[in-house]
Parts: structure tokens; C-alpha cells; sequence
């Protein structure tokens, strides 16, 4: 990878273009990692490269401004470690994460008392589609907390 960087070109040059619209390291890093697994680029869950990926990296290799798009990736790495450590990164994504899931646990709980208390699967569900948030784990993880609040689930 060009400066070393262990990162594919889509990731070098879409830092480089996120951060140069003004946006935080770790932002910009959340931003295009969404952005790789969305085109098929990487993995899901991932960096990782797919087969896709391999062949959009050897475009980008082609490309004749990618030497600048990696010096500004590399400027935009350098300035954000500076700015913030990566463990202050994880901590800000990790209390948003967080207070997402409390929120979500608390709207639901809300729609539980004015139910008498009981709320089924399928209503769980469509609430947290709503929000984006309608993994498997995730949807235990909220099923937990609310039979730990006192909140039936039925079906």
C-alpha cells in the first residue's frame, strides 16, 4: 500500500476526502468503512477486502492523482492521532453505541407501560428496524434489558 499505509487505496483515498471536508479521523474512518461494505469493497463487520475490493484497488492504482490522495491520507492520519488517541475514538463510538441501545430500551419500555406491560416479538422488531438496529444480537441484547425492567414478551 503506498506510505505503508495497511489500508486499501478506497479507505486511503475516502479518509483523505472525508477528513478534507472537515470531519474527525475516527469519523471519517466509520464513515468509509460503511461506505467499503456498502459498494461490496469489504467484508461486512470489516475491512477486509473482497474480491471487489481487489479489483477497485487495482483501478485506484491506475489512477494518476492516488500519490496525492495518499499524502493527504497520511496528513489526515498524522493530525488526527495528534488531535485524539485512537482509545478516545473507541470510547466516543462505543458511549454513542451505548446510548443508542439505552434509548432504544427506554422507548420500548415506554410502549410497554402504556401496553400493561407487555410488548410482543414482532413489535420489538419493527421498532428496532426503525432505528437501524435489528440485528439478532442486538435484539437480545434489548430483550434482556426489558424482561430485566419487568416487561412481558410475548410470541
Amino acid at each position: 500500500m503506498p506510505g505503508g499505509s495497511k489500508q486499501s487505496r478506497f479507505m486511503q483515498r475516502c479518509v483523505a476526502d472525508v477528513t478534507g471536508q472537515g470531519k474527525e479521523l475516527g469519523s471519517a474512518f466509520a464513515i468509509c468503512t460503511a461506505q467499503s461494505q456498502k459498494a461490496g469493497y469489504s467484508e461486512s463487520g470489516s475491512r477486509k477486502q473482497t474480491g471487489k475490493g481487489k479489483a477497485r484497488e487495482k483501478q485506484f492504482k491506475k489512477q494518476p492523482d492516488m500519490g496525492t490522495k495518499a499524502g493527504a491520507y497520511e496528513r489526515a492520519v498524522q493530525a488526527g492521532r495528534k488531535s485524539e488517541s485512537m482509545a478516545d475514538v473507541f470510547a466516543r463510538i462505543e458511549e454513542s453505541v451505548d446510548l443508542s441501545f439505552d434509548d432504544a430500551v427506554e422507548d420500548l419500555f415506554d410502549i410497554a407501560s402504556d401496553r400493561g406491560g407487555v410488548l410482543t416479538r414482532a413489535e420489538i422488531g419493527r421498532e428496532l428496524m426503525e432505528i437501524g438496529k435489528n440485528s439478532a444480537s442486538y435484539m437480545k441484547r434489548v430483550l434482556d434489558a426489558l424482561k430485566k425492567l419487568g416487561v412481558r414478551i410475548a410470541g
